[in-house]
Parts: structure tokens; sequence; C-alpha cells
């Protein structure tokens, strides 16, 4: 069983959910970055596509199989 988003919650059912974590840092810093060059009246370089990431955080809802 797998979840999305590692909520907060998910290392607390038994058993531990494992979960995809997105980077949020890495959104929030483009965002920003496209944000900022709007209000610089600067023409940000849209539409804009980023490839980012994400991690897994492996919990006991997972088992190796052999």
């Amino acid at each position: 069983f797998i979840g999305f988003d590692d909520n907060a919650y998910s290392q607390y059912y038994n058993p531990r959910i494992t979960t995809i974590k997105k980077p949020t840092d890495e959104i929030a810093h483009n965002g920003i970055r496209v944000w900022k060059d709007l209000l610089s009246n600067n023409q940000p370089d849209l539409p804009h596509s980023v490839s980012l990431k994400p991690s897994l955080v492996v919990r006991d809802s997972v088992k190796k199989i052999n």
C-alpha cells in the first residue's frame, strides 16, 4: 500500500504507510521566481515546464519480495 504526498499522518498508521513525497521546496522556489518576474514587469518564459523528482519514503506498508 502506497500513499501520495507524504502526509504527516502516514507515519502514525499501523502499518506505517509508504508514500511518495513531492519536492515542495522546489515547487515553491519555481513559483516564487515566476511571481517575482511578474511583479518586476519582466516577462516570465511562459508556458514554462519544470520537471521535479519525487522521492519514495519507504515505511512498513511495503516489503521486499525475494
